[in-house]
């Protein structure tokens, strides 16, 4: 795949633009205009290569000409010159040394630069030869502390999955593109749709014929991504390297008539495959569920295999082959439009959903106190039903009037009841206030989960992956609040959300609340998050009976209306 074919390939390679003038010492501000570019090339999704083709990419804030000219070489060749210089400059290794606490962009550069030091091992061993001291702007105290700091663990680096996905899609289309490997498919964390990703793990299936050869080629091939800083191990079978990103990747490999046993033990958590003890004499089952049959068990889903009770699930006999999968889900709920904070109009929106095969499709967007997000009153909320209403009679879609309602500080919703109650859905969801101590978030929770009207949980505990940490409540209490109330629980499916989290999750299937599984799109594009939101319903073992956006359009309407 190369970058102009995902989403968030233009975004990731503009960061990587953003995160290497940071360490050349450049302009602050233009790395700063790098990163604020990212984000909007992420929220415009698939109307960036058209907006590009009609020379408009300067029509978006924060894109100016050089960066909208850097955008349309990304888009039209995969590849940024820019961003090729850059590595050249700062060296492979940059990613990796920012890492070490204590190390800013100018030692970096220094450390690249004069002692060509490209690794966290090679610092080691220049601290251990004496060779930092000597450099400008080092010294001898510089150097007793990064000495302490590369002693103690270096914490890894993490993506986000979609950045991770985005990544790994590189590394794969360069190792097919060489035609040596019959299948290069990722597993490990990937393959478990894990939130954020602390290593990228691939295997590749290599034929029978001349297998030693393939074996050797496809490492060199590997090897030779542009990603890859460095090989830091290679055995018989694996070979690891180092990513330009500080990150770390795996390619594993098999011959062909071990690919069922490869992908079994290369998937699952370390847990959950040593709790197994599968004997290698399963090493050749055609396929994952003949080695599980042969452990006395039903298939267990690779979003499943954490040791978090699926092994103990499945023992008694409960089996997964009814857990929720994206072509059970009808409909798109949670969609932002340009009348609020999203890119698109209400028709593109729900010509978008019409295209992916769903049948109904709820425009929500916010609610007046969002003004933030150019949240809607109520006189602009009634404007746009008329617009929803024509986009219902000239679509073969279903398009469902709703909003995200801020819950206040109060715990009660945004807009009159009698307003709420006109609606077809709505989605309760906090965008403010996240300091709250913890009683004063539960009780704010609890009452926005009493309310008498029905309502749907969205993004429940406020989290950004890796950016913002979820909001101190008692998830319990509000959840029992919940059940006893009318509602159900979203499953958000934006990349940088991701939330419930499984385990509150699965304490919502505990007490029988129903789910809606959510795309959070602000952009025709963003109706593709569906894939990610069915994965986190999937970890946390939600069925499809469950979904309630799994229902056709009318049991869906009467099931969440107000």
């Amino acid at each position: 795949m190369s970058i102009e074919d995902d989403r968030y390939g233009v975004s990731a390679a503009l960061r990587q633009i953003a995160r290497a003038l940071t360490l050349g010492g450049g302009s602050r501000f233009r790395a700063l205009a790098y990163d604020r570019a990212a984000k909007a090339s992420a929220a415009l999704g698939d109307r960036l290569p058209s907006l590009a083709s009609e020379n408009r990419l300067t029509d978006i804030p924060g894109i100016g000409p050089s960066i909208a000219a850097v955008v349309t070489e990304i888009l039209e060749t995969g590849e940024s010159r820019l961003l090729a210089r850059l590595r050249e400059e700062h060296g492979p290794g940059a990613g990796e040394l920012m890492r070490v606490p204590g190390l800013g962009p100018r030692k970096i550069r220094t450390l690249c630069q004069e002692l060509g030091i490209g690794s966290i091992d090679e610092l080691r061993d220049a601290l251990a030869a004496g060779r930092i001291r000597a450099l400008r702007g080092f010294g001898v105290k510089s150097e007793r502390a990064l000495a302490r700091a590369v002693a103690r663990p270096i914490e890894p680096q993490r993506l986000r999955l979609a950045d991770a996905r985005a990544i790994a899609a590189g590394l794969i289309d360069h190792l097919a593109s060489a035609g040596i490997a019959q299948w290069v498919e990722p597993v490990g964390e990937l393959r478990r749709w894990r939130d954020v990703i602390e290593r990228i793990e691939l295997l590749a299936t290599l034929s029978d014929h001349d297998l030693a050869w393939r074996r050797d080629a496809s490492f060199e091939r590997f090897a030779s991504a542009p990603r890859v800083a460095r090989v830091t191990e290679r055995i018989s079978d694996r070979m690891e390297v180092a990513l330009v990103d500080g990150l770390s990747a795996t390619l594993h490999m098999t011959a062909r008539r071990y690919r069922a046993w490869a992908t079994f033990v290369t998937t699952g958590a370390e847990r959950h495959v040593k709790k197994l003890a599968a004997p290698r004499s399963l090493r050749g089952a055609r396929t994952e569920g003949e080695i599980y049959a042969a452990l006395g068990l039903p298939f267990v889903p690779p979003e499943l295999r954490e040791d978090e009770g699926e092994i103990e699930a499945a023992r008694p006999g409960e089996r997964f082959d009814d857990l929720v999968r994206v072509e059970d889900v009808r409909g798109a709920v949670h969609c932002h439009t340009d009348y609020s904070d999203g890119v698109a109009t209400v028709e593109e929106m729900a010509r978008g959903a019409a295209d992916r095969g769903l049948e109904f499709i709820t425009i929500t967007d916010h609610s007046p106190s969002a003004h933030y997000a150019n949240g809607l009153d109520e006189a602009r909320l009634r404007a746009q039903w008329s617009e929803i209403d024509r986009s219902r009679a000239a679509l073969p879609i279903d398009v469902l009037r709703g909003t995200e309602s801020d819950i206040r500080r109060d715990g009660h919703l945004d807009y009159a009841s009698s307003v709420l109650r006109s609606l077809d859905v709505v989605i309760a969801s906090i965008h403010a206030r996240f300091k709250l101590d913890e009683d004063q978030m539960t009780e704010r929770l609890v009452t926005a989960m009493r309310e008498p009207i029905f309502k749907i949980w969205g993004h429940g505990l406020g989290r950004l992956v890796m950016r913002r940490q979820p909001i101190e409540c008692g998830v319990p209490e509000i959840l029992d609040a919940l059940a006893e109330s009318r509602g159900a629980v979203e499953l958000n499916g934006d990349p940088s959300r991701l939330d419930l989290e499984p385990r509150w999750a699965r304490e919502a299937r505990r007490r029988s609340i129903p789910f809606v599984i959510s795309t959070d799109a602000h952009s025709v594009t963003g109706l593709d998050h569906l894939e990610y939101g069915v994965a986190l319903a999937r970890r946390a073992g939600v069925r499809r009976r469950e979904v309630l956006n799994a229902l056709p359009a009318e049991a869906f309407r009467a099931a969440v209306r107000p």
